[in-house]
């Protein structure tokens, strides 16, 4: 498991290790992990390291030294009054050849033409917000250019430039990364749409912090493991979950067979399915295991395919957010039902997972928060969105995106970034409404057996571990053979940053959910991550 803090927490405890080490110690055990990354990235020219004032600054001038040593031409552009002294010294040392342009884009973009990979090491933690000038129009200039240059990598330290926020909004420009080396701790930048969509894959150098609490959680296939259950000899249909889906419409047959196929996939023991008459012939021809019979479940699905607007539909979904004694997931039309029902405060007060895309958590806002909200105004802050609209309704919201987001109304946050750019197509959140009420339905059963009680956390990690299961399963459907997300040992390499692979359908991520589950089984924990 990965585990994501505060900067001002990681900055307190940094500047206690450092007081503890040798002089610049874990300055150097960072630039060494900086220049293992340019070296990952580099073929052939020059590397040149944009160097700040401060530890970044610092950083990168060692960095630079270590590759220098290692027979590759390296520059300095220094744009700073006051950089790091004996960094400096060790990078002139070392034959890093030393510039200090005027700070003006003019002067420094001509220093990075030959450049093939550039060391950002401009920005760090310390200067949250907007960058001022003129680093401002530096980033700005080198951000347009770079685009126009295929092929350049850009090896960030830390954090890449302009994105040092603790919520992943992004103030001003910044420099996107293909490597993102972070030192002692996940950041919330590197988690946190959209912030995290500037980086391609995230490093960590462990510099042995005494870490306090975590902000956030992001699952690996081990922890995914510790949810899901291998039946035994003694298990049976009801025992492993039984799901019942009030799904499908005759204007979206097809959201039923995909919910489903979800719930199928994640090992559910039975499917209970509630819809009418010609969905459930549909829903059939697919899925014959599929039993049609109401009666007792360990949880429900409702919302997938079924329209709000319908008086029928409608009623259906009010009964059963009325009438939910187990997990209940509502997705899709029922999310703007059950925020009505929640502004009126006719809402059980039993589980519930909320599953919207950004627009209809704006549509779900601006029912409980009495305000007008946009897509738009949502995609700027998600993470504070999802930890609003789980205050307001009650429920825990999955504020699907590249990078979902999984927050409880106790504060419990996740953030799963498995699944690659493929997986935005029509039908795949039916499928994980699926997967997460079938995954929870396992969870609440195993529950029951112990005559325990399904608390809040254990119910949020859950839901995580459904989307994982999605996730791997879109990336596996796509072709991606890195398929949990992890290179080699303590790196983060979110699906969106994948580069390559094939279309896929919905179906196509159903029927990799099983190869999912198989891959969670044997998954193994990640002891650079587990250190922390």
């Amino acid at each position: 498991m990965q585990r994501v803090f505060s900067v001002s927490m990681i900055r307190a405890r940094e500047a206690a290790a450092v007081k503890a080490a040798g002089l610049d110690e874990l300055m150097k055990v960072a630039a060494r992990g900086v220049a293992g990354a340019v070296q990952d990235v580099y073929q052939a020219g020059e590397v040149a390291a944009l160097v700040g004032g401060g530890d970044n600054g610092g950083d990168a001038l060692y960095a630079a030294a270590f590759l220098c040593g290692e027979g590759i031409p390296v520059k300095a552009v220094v744009l700073s009054d006051h950089p790091h002294e004996r960094a400096l010294t060790a990078a002139r040392a070392a034959g890093v050849e030393i510039c200090q342009p005027a700070k003006i884009s003019a002067d420094v973009l001509p220093l990075l033409a030959s450049a093939t990979v550039w060391i950002d090491g401009l920005v760090g933690t310390g200067a949250e917000g907007a960058l001022k000038e003129p680093l401002a129009s530096i980033v700005a200039a080198l951000e347009e250019v770079r685009g126009q240059l295929p092929g350049r990598k850009v090896v960030a330290v830390d954090v890449p430039s302009g994105l040092a926020t603790p919520d992943g909004t992004i103030p001003t420009d910044a420099l996107r990364a293909d490597i993102v080396v972070t030192m002692g701790a996940l950041k919330p930048s590197a988690v946190f749409p959209p912030a995290c969509y500037y980086q391609q894959e995230v490093r960590l150098v462990d510099l042995g912090l005494d870490l306090g609490p975590h902000f956030a959680r992001v699952l690996e296939g081990a922890d995914v493991r510790e949810v899901v259950a291998l039946p035994s000899a003694l298990d049976h249909k009801y025992s492993r979950g039984v799901v019942r889906l009030v799904v499908g419409s005759q204007k979206y047959p097809g959201a039923a067979v995909l919910g489903t196929l979800g719930a199928r996939g994640v090992g559910a023991g039975m499917i209970r399915l509630v819809t009418d008459e010609a969905t459930r012939t549909l829903v059939l021809a697919a899925a014959p295991d599929v039993v049609t019979v109401d009666g007792r479940a360990q949880a429900v699905a409702v919302g997938c395919g079924m329209d709000p607007q319908n008086l029928e539909d409608r009623s259906r979904i009010a009964k059963q957010i009325f009438e939910a004694e187990v997990p209940l997931v509502v997705d899709a039309g029922a999310i703007s039902v059950a925020s009505q029902l929640a502004r009126s405060g006719h809402v059980s007060t039993k589980q519930m997972v909320w599953t919207p895309h950004a627009g209809e958590a704006a549509a779900a806002l601006s029912i409980l928060d009495e305000s007008e909200w946009t897509r738009e105004r949502v995609e700027e802050a998600p993470i504070k969105v999802a930890m609003r609209l789980a205050g307001l309704s009650g429920a825990v919201i999955v504020l699907k995106g590249a990078a979902t987001l999984i927050v409880s109304p106790r504060g419990h946050v996740f953030v799963q970034a498995q699944a690659p750019a493929w997986a935005g197509t029509a039908g795949s959140g039916d499928v994980l409404a699926g997967a997460i009420a079938g995954v929870l339905a396992g969870v609440q059963a195993r529950v029951e057996e112990e005559a325990g009680h399904l608390d809040w956390e254990e119910l949020t990690r859950a839901v995580a571990a459904a989307v994982w299961l999605h996730g791997v399963a879109a990336r596996r459907a796509a072709g991606f053979e890195d398929v949990d997300g992890q290179v080699g040992g303590a790196a983060l390499r979110p699906g969106y940053g994948l580069e390559g692979g094939r279309p896929i359908a919905a179906s196509d991520i159903a029927q990799n959910l099983p190869g999912a589950f198989e891959q969670a089984l044997r998954s193994h924990k990640n002891s650079a991550w587990e250190a922390l």
